[in-house]
This record gives structure tokens, sequence and C-alpha cells, in this order.
């Protein structure tokens, strides 16, 4: 949510915002949980999980294949996707909103946030 309040803030000719899900990967990060978690994940992991290297082309893609139409999106598997109803609905906007707030509030305590990021838009 926070980052379908940020990208209107940037001009997208100067920075492209977009957010991504490469899905489940199969990496190593599941080897430290307990044992009887571990063998899950890994039979889980290994009918479902893309390869690493697929993750990282996924990742490539909405890095620097996506265009300016991609700004302020969700990608998944290289397709945007709709924003969800909740982020649409008077209760979504309102998290939104004071998520929004509170971060830059927070920041405000910490460095100086450019005033483009503060104004409301």
């Amino acid at each position: 949510m926070f980052m379908y309040s940020l990208a209107p803030r940037i001009q997208k000719d100067r920075v492209l915002i977009n957010m991504l899900c490469p899905g489940m990967v199969a990496t190593a990060m599941s080897n430290v949980l307990p044992l009887h978690l571990r063998l899950r994940f890994s039979l889980i992991k290994a009918i479902r999980a893309r390869r690493v290297e697929e993750g990282g082309w996924l990742i490539l893609n909405a890095a620097v294949v996506a265009g300016p139409e991609s700004h302020g999106k969700f990608l998944q598997d290289k397709d945007i996707q709709a924003t969800h109803e909740f982020i649409q609905s008077p209760a979504g906007q309102d998290v939104q909103r004071r998520l929004w707030a509170d971060t830059m509030e927070e920041m405000s305590k910490i460095t100086s946030v450019p005033s483009e990021l503060l104004a409301a838009t």
C-alpha cells in the first residue's frame, strides 16, 4: 500500500516504481526452519517452486523491461495485475493514507524528506 502512495508522487519519466511477486522460488531460505516444517516446505518447493534463475528473470523484467505503463502497478509473472478491491475501497484508502502519513512522520524524525513526498496527491 505504501508503494501505491509513493508512485503518484514520483515522475515516471525519471524513475519507474513498480511492485512484483516472483511467486515461490526454490531458495535455501527455509533451511533454518525446524525439521518438521523444512520437510513440508521441501516437498512443496519440489512440486511448485520456480528455479532461482526464473525468479531472477522476473525481477529483471520488472526493473529493466517493464515500461512506463507499469509505474505504480503490481506485476505477477510479467503481467500487470488489477489493483485489489480492498485497496480501492474507502477502508483501504483510509489505511493507505494513514500508512503514508505515519511513515512520513517517522521518516521526518530521522532524515529530511523531500517536499514533493509530503504533499498530498
